[in-house]
């Protein structure tokens, strides 16, 4: 859910800078490449929560059978400006 912190003129206010992505993704079942998800969600966000992929300079990705808070079938995704991060910020 974009905030509105991050909309301008009711529009997404897309970030300039790197950004640091942090994916957690609960499968379904016990198929699927997690990086051919990732592929798929990083096309999926491009052009509304952030402008272009290449933006993001740090990934840190975790496929899971189990979890306590993200449902089956979901991913939870988190996204920062990499300065945070390469100031010692807590993602």
């Amino acid at each position: 859910m974009l905030t509105a912190k991050y909309r301008t003129k009711n529009q997404c206010a897309f970030p300039s800078g790197d950004l640091s992505l942090v994916v957690i993704w609960h499968r379904s079942a016990r198929r699927g490449d997690l990086d051919n998800r990732l592929k798929v969600l990083f096309d999926a966000l491009r052009g509304t929560v952030f402008r272009d992929d290449k933006q993001i300079a740090h990934i840190d990705a975790e496929r899971c059978d189990s979890h306590a808070s993200v449902p089956k079938g979901f991913m939870k995704v988190a996204i920062r400006p990499r300065a945070l991060e390469a100031h010692g910020g807590a993602l």
